[in-house]
């Protein structure tokens, strides 16, 4: 069973948002294991350790007002730091590279247009994080990441028509 402490501050303001979030995790999985695939299951076979966490974010929130370069969108992100307390279970699974702290920043920027066409909006995220210290034995995203896309959203609605 995993027990959670967790405390939460967030910040009631007009403009962006803002939210700090602290968590500690016992009989938590650690990390991932380096092991090769074997048979193994979630008791007495498991191939991951087992332990005690930290983990602290400070995360936030901001809405793009209308510009010349977008209709609308968001700015969010987090900045995101965990430690390795104590191992209980399967130390020797603990990826060997792994560091006891870890800290990380992800953004993603995302302008929105809307009614590109006739109920369709459009939006454009880009996103970039990096890792700042350590090489997490709870995650790892690595030290330097990117994604961008396009989303779309919209309603069809029937042509109308005689029919025939």
């Amino acid at each position: 069973m995993v027990s959670v402490y967790q405390r939460q501050l967030a910040t009631p303001m007009s403009g962006p948002r803002s939210r700090c979030v602290t968590t500690c995790r016992w009989s938590h999985v650690v990390g991932r294991s380096w092991f090769p695939r074997v048979a193994a299951n979630n008791d007495d076979k498991a191939l991951y350790p087992v332990g005690k966490t930290a983990h602290a974010q400070v995360s936030w929130v901001a809405l793009l007002s209308p510009g010349s370069f977008w209709d609308g969108g968001s700015f969010i992100g987090e900045i995101a730091w965990n430690r390795l307390l104590s191992v209980s279970k399967n130390r020797e699974a603990l990826e060997p590279s792994a560091s006891r702290d870890a800290s990380a920043l992800r953004m993603v920027f995302e302008p929105s247009y809307y009614q590109v066409f006739s109920g369709l909006d459009v939006s454009l995220p880009v996103g970039l994080g990096y890792g700042i210290s350590g090489r997490s034995s709870v995650i790892n995203p690595g030290s330097l990441w990117s994604t961008a896309g396009i989303s779309a959203s919209g309603s069809i609605r029937p042509i109308s028509g005689s029919g025939k």
